[in-house]
């Protein structure tokens, strides 16, 4: 079950149709997901139109899909999208601007009528002053007859929805990200009215279409490629940016996540090596957060040594070696 407040903050988020669904609630601010690793469920696309969407994560893959925060109406604005990640893969956003609504139809020509000799008529008028009615006799009268009226001119086209915004903020991309937030194309004019048809008729001409609607404005796609400690000082701000304050929040839960690897950590065990470097990442990416934590520091010092990297060997106090004995 999916909660009913924000932030979403996971290990590895998945986007999925269910989690759309969240993304797309009534919000009052912008949705943040915030993970280790935000990837998409094959070919789930995450939509991003009722709500600005801030991603925050170590690396996200758009290999299985992308971000549509394309207009959803006829001539409306792109979404807003924030991707900040230390690598991307594969990433493709959209916020185009919607194309606009196809103009009306012309009104259709009206037949012509025949002239004609009356002998008379009889009018009933109304006197102006004293209200009253009374008939008046015109005799012998020629009525004229009308000629016919050509189509009407279609109405215009709506204009195209203006393209939304994409902030595209990494360290490093696997491949170029896909980024588009171009105006929509104005609607189609619409069709001149039809020539009048049927008896009396003729020389009634088709109506001209309606001029097309003009394109909406693009909008803007700023890409971000920061070194690492750049990317560091950037995180709290855009975290902190609506007030509360989400490191806070994603903190704790990498410390919480960290600890969980922690005591998974066995270096003697084929699939429990692998934990000992995800831990100390973690604990890394919450003192990133909150320099002082006393958890993440006092965790970090009690790790078992391991390599992180090549040449580099992390030698802890050793608290969990019962784990790797």
């Amino acid at each position: 079950m999916l909660p009913d407040y924000y932030p979403y903050i996971r290990d590895t988020i998945t986007i999925t149709d269910r989690l759309n669904e969240f993304c797309t609630r009534p919000s009052i601010g912008p949705v943040f997901l915030i993970g280790r690793i935000v990837k998409h469920e094959a070919g789930c696309n995450l939509r991003a139109t009722a709500n600005r969407v801030i991603i925050v994560a170590d690396v996200y893959d758009g290999t299985n899909g992308m971000i549509d925060a394309s207009a959803s109406s006829r001539g409306g604005p792109g979404g807003t999208v924030t991707v900040m990640c230390r690598r991307s893969i594969n990433a493709r956003v959209n916020a185009s601007g919607g194309y606009g609504a196809a103009g009306a139809a012309g009104t259709n020509g009206v037949p012509g009528t025949p002239g004609y000799h009356s002998d008379g008529y009889w009018e009933t008028v109304t006197d102006p002053v004293t209200g009253e009615t009374r008939d008046v006799w015109h005799p012998d009268v020629d009525i004229p007859g009308a000629d016919p009226t050509n189509g009407g001119q279609g109405g215009p086209g709506g204009p195209g929805g203006n393209g939304g915004s994409i902030t595209f903020t990494s360290i490093k991309d696997t491949t170029p990200p896909d980024l588009s937030a171009a105006g929509g194309v104005g609607g189609p004019g619409g069709p001149g009215g039809t020539a009048a048809q049927g008896p009396y008729s003729e020389g009634s001409a088709d109506g001209e279409p309606g001029v097309d609607g003009p394109w909406g404005a693009d909008g803007q796609v700023n890409v971000i490629t920061l070194a690492e400690a750049d990317y560091v000082a950037g995180l709290r701000p855009l975290l902190d940016s609506t007030g509360p304050s989400y490191a806070n929040y994603w903190a704790p839960y990498r410390i919480a996540t960290g600890e969980y690897f922690y005591h998974l950590y066995n270096p003697n065990v084929p699939d429990g090596a692998e934990y000992g470097a995800l831990a100390g990442i973690e604990f890394k990416r919450a003192l990133e957060l909150q320099p002082d934590n006393v958890d993440a520091l006092r965790l970090q010092r009690q790790l078992v040594g391991f390599a992180p990297a090549p040449g580099a060997v992390w030698v802890g106090g050793g608290t969990n070696e019962k784990c790797a004995s």
